[in-house]
């Protein structure tokens, strides 16, 4: 990892661009939209392929807003976790989020 990487603020993934209010998230990191228009939940190779590009230097100081289409959730975390052998959630609790973090290892 360069020195870049090490000190650039994490970035928080938010899956589909809305009219929810995600202010609170920026506690955390700067925020990305993985997508920005109406996405079809069926297409998941297209997903795939759209999510992988937008988070292309995921690192594991970055989060995934849970929200939206589910699908859209889960092959973001399993972008984050293929790439960096974990998952940072940040998930709405209460008029905030909070964090959570899962651990891979292969065995």
């Amino acid at each position: 990892m360069s020195a870049t990487e090490e000190e650039r603020r994490p970035i928080v993934y938010i899956p589909n661009k809305s009219d929810q209010d995600f202010s609170d998230a920026a506690r955390f990191g700067d925020p990305l939209y993985l997508t920005t228009e109406l996405v079809n939940p069926y297409g998941t190779n297209t997903i795939h392929r759209l999510i992988a590009k937008r988070m292309k230097d995921v690192s594991p100081s970055d989060y995934i807003l849970v929200s939206s289409l589910n699908i859209l959730t889960a092959i973001a975390s399993g972008v984050m976790a293929y790439r960096t052998g974990q998952a940072n959630f940040l998930l709405y609790r209460r008029g905030k989020y909070v964090e959570r973090t899962l651990a891979f290892s292969v065995s």
